[in-house]
């Protein structure tokens, strides 16, 4: 009796042997597929060049000039506009149009594309139906649920949980950490400074260095982090009107 044909999944381990031939001359960035040939001569067909959709990405720039935040608004952010243009000047990348209205949440995509560039925190990546109709699966700049360890306060919150499963092999690695919310500064049920406090004094009584980062949230992308020692610095650190108001939260780290 023959074996029954294998369904097709539509997945990265799908068995069916299509998905398994792809799959095996996937090396990272899909293959350039080959374009038809009606010449007789029989010479080799071009290949048809990986396809790159950049959302927002104004075409209008000088490429290769320095990122302007106004010019270029767009959020597709200076990393990825070099990118972009690296890309496509090495001849083998082309790209398509993509855009994203943030005020309508509407993103407008190609039918397939081998790389989707997304803006601010993956801002317009449609991750539930991501690859549908493509194969292999685009590239993606970012993961899915990338916040849970790229986003400050995110990430105090999964450590803890982390903490809770396992204690004894995450104690010496996830530092004690607390957040606060300067613009919501007089809401005790989103900002942990009381508890903050209180393992500050502790450790003062104890005879600790006490000595903690801080550090703002909201894409500072390392700018104002502040390395204190004592409560009083701390606080007057997080007082209203101060640079840290500008970010949405921060954390402390000891």
């Amino acid at each position: 009796m023959a074996d029954a044909p294998v369904k097709c999944k539509m997945t990265m381990d799908c068995p069916c042997p299509d998905c398994v031939a792809s799959m095996a001359a996937f090396s990272g960035i899909p293959e350039p597929a080959a374009a038809s040939s009606s010449d007789p001569s029989g010479a080799s067909a071009p290949t048809k060049p990986w396809t790159l959709a950049a959302l927002n990405y104004n075409a209008g720039r000088t490429v290769g000039s320095t990122y302007n935040e106004v010019a270029d608004a767009g959020k597709l952010g200076s990393v990825y506009t070099a990118t972009t243009e690296a890309l496509e000047a090495r001849g083998d990348w082309a790209r398509l149009k993509a855009t994203r209205d943030f005020d309508a949440k509407e993103t407008k995509l190609p039918t397939s594309f081998s790389m989707l560039l997304g803006t601010a925190q993956g801002a317009g990546i449609p991750f539930s139906r991501l690859g549908y109709g493509m194969w292999p699966p685009p590239l993606v700049n970012y993961y899915r649920g990338f916040q849970c360890l790229c986003r400050k306060r995110q990430l105090v919150e999964t450590l803890r949980e982390g903490l809770a499963e396992r204690p004894q092999e995450l104690a010496e690695v996830a530092p004690e950490s607390f957040l606060f919310w300067p613009a919501k500064a007089d809401n005790a049920a989103v900002n942990e400074l009381e508890q903050f406090r209180a393992v500050f004094a502790a450790g003062a009584a104890a005879g600790a260095k006490n000595v903690w980062i801080l550090k703002p949230s909201g894409g500072a992308k390392g700018e104002r982090i502040e390395v204190m020692r004592t409560l009083e610095d701390i606080e007057r650190f997080m007082a209203p009107g101060t640079e840290v108001h500008k970010d949405p939260c921060c954390e402390f780290m000891k």
